[in-house]
């Protein structure tokens, strides 16, 4: 009988399916999404006004984040890897890696009757080379999370 080979590599992917929304046309509204997955490259595409979030924190070190995500607040962390997309957010978004770029193109919105009284970006990056912090695109358009 066959032993499987110990030293080859392990593929692991992680595929996240959302329920549709309840009403056609209106974006399916969700509290929040975590994850803390090291070395597991998180890609959030096609999702802004179509999913609401309140909140989105999303963290790895050694692999990339590419999202296309609007949420009240956002947060992408990583390490020695690129964070990418089309990012908003309507009270706070925090970008950090290391040893990587940032490419986003950022929308901040802010309601005051809805949310706080202030609406902050802090994007860090450290070594990070390549190509400029923004790039110009149209805006994001983000649908109201469930309060």
């Amino acid at each position: 009988m066959p032993t499987p080979d110990q030293t080859a590599p392990l593929r692991v992917e992680i595929h996240l399916r959302l329920p549709a929304p309840a009403a056609v046309g209106e974006p399916l509204k969700l509290a929040g999404l975590k994850t803390d997955l090291p070395r597991f490259a998180h890609r959030l595409h096609n999702l802004t006004g179509s999913v609401a979030f309140a909140h989105v924190r999303l963290e790895t070190r050694d692999a990339p984040i590419a999202a296309d995500v609007g949420a009240d607040e956002l947060v992408l962390r990583t390490k020695n890897a690129p964070v990418e997309g089309a990012l908003g957010a309507a009270y706070m978004l925090a970008v950090e890696t290391t040893n990587a770029p940032i490419r986003a193109r950022v929308h901040l919105v802010n309601d005051l009757a809805v949310l706080h009284s202030t609406t902050s970006a802090f994007l860090w990056t450290t070594n990070g080379c390549g190509s400029p912090l923004f790039s110009g695109s149209p805006p994001l358009t983000l649908p109201r999370s469930p309060q």
